[in-house]
């Protein structure tokens, strides 16, 4: 408190800086999630675009988040739209683009809704990309399935939800073609995992 304020006063902006893969600087809300250091971003950014090949596609990102994974595709893809729930974020992401003159459509919605609304309209694309919280996607692979996307790549922070979906990605069509396990945090019991899938 300054200047005798009877109340906690913000001065300047409230938003944490991290980079992403290339170098850029991403601005966020504080308390945006984002991974713990520099090179865990780098790692998950290079793997996906690795299984990804998002060069010149037509790609699909499901819990974009403020754009860890998202501006790294928009400098790839042919074209790219980013879903992401929460407002703050997917307000940063919008500007974290802008910041850096890359394009891409970000809806801010539940992933389940959005993904019925691009099935009735019919839009495909090439490649989903998805980072679901600990949870899992169970609730969106249907309308992941429906998407007719020949590749999938899933980030997951959870093996049981992970082994779960991807079985349940496997009943849709989709078969388990890639997959590497990342210890991001040595000496814990968390690794992260990221899959590719591919239509049979």
């Amino acid at each position: 408190q300054v200047g005798g304020a009877r109340a906690a006063t913000p001065y300047g902006e409230a938003l944490e800086r991290s980079f992403d893969l290339d170098g850029r600087a991403l601005e966020a809300p504080i308390g945006s999630f984002r991974q713990a250091h520099r090179s865990a971003t780098q790692e998950l950014t290079s793997r996906v675009l690795g299984f990804g090949e998002v060069d010149g596609r037509k790609v699909l990102e499901l819990f974009a988040g403020h754009g860890n994974f998202t501006l790294p595709m928009a400098a790839r893809a042919a074209s790219l739209r980013a879903i992401e729930l929460e407002a703050p974020a997917a307000k940063a992401l919008v500007q974290n683009l802008a910041r850096h003159q890359l394009k891409a459509e970000v809806m801010t919605s539940d992933v389940v809704p959005a993904l019925e609304a691009l099935s009735r309209k019919k839009t495909h694309f090439d490649v989903v990309v998805l980072d679901p919280p600990r949870s899992g996607a169970l609730a969106a692979i249907e309308g992941i399935a429906l998407t007719r996307a020949s590749r999938i790549v899933y980030v997951s922070c959870d093996a049981a939800t992970f082994a779960r979906d991807a079985a349940q990605f496997e009943a849709k069509g989709y078969a388990l073609s890639r997959l590497a396990l990342i210890d991001l945090f040595p000496d814990t019991l968390h690794a992260e995992t990221v899959a590719r899938f591919d239509k049979k």
